[in-house]
């Protein structure tokens, strides 16, 4: 095993490297993804839009993420011998906000759509929001 005090000098020394969280990729996607597999999609992909006489400007990639409504707590420097450190949160902890983008092939984005996680939707949640987006709301 090496040492903390080992990995810090070797950080130091290859600044071009840090220590950072992996991303969970299942072994499905990993053995899927080989050149034949991909070559075969983008054969399939120039069949279907030969076929169907589609243009690249007709063509979207589509992505859709989360995101939390309330931030985090975060790790802050206090005094050691102060007992509670407390910050204000929200009732909506653990809430999130679908986001929707999507992106054609001739390098045009079609408007973000938020998906709130609401009853009813208030005008509050759209106010300062990307230029053309749309926001609706769904249980």
């Amino acid at each position: 095993m090496t040492r903390r005090d080992w990995l810090d000098g070797f950080l130091g020394w290859n600044s071009s490297l840090s220590v950072r969280k992996s991303e969970a990729t299942s072994m499905v996607r990993i053995k899927g993804f080989t050149r034949v597999e991909v070559s075969k999609f983008f054969n399939n992909i120039e069949e279907l839009m030969y076929r169907h006489k589609c243009f690249p400007s007709q063509v979207y990639n589509m992505d859709e993420t989360r995101m939390g409504t309330v931030q985090e707590p975060v790790n802050i420097i206090a005094p050691k011998r102060q007992r509670r450190i407390g910050s204000i949160t929200s009732l909506e902890r653990g809430k999130k906000i679908n986001v929707i983008c999507s992106m054609n092939a001739d390098d045009s984005l079609a408007p973000r759509l938020f998906v709130f996680p609401r009853k009813r939707m208030s005008p509050t949640l759209e106010k300062d929001g990307p230029p053309g987006a749309m926001y609706v709301h769904m249980l």
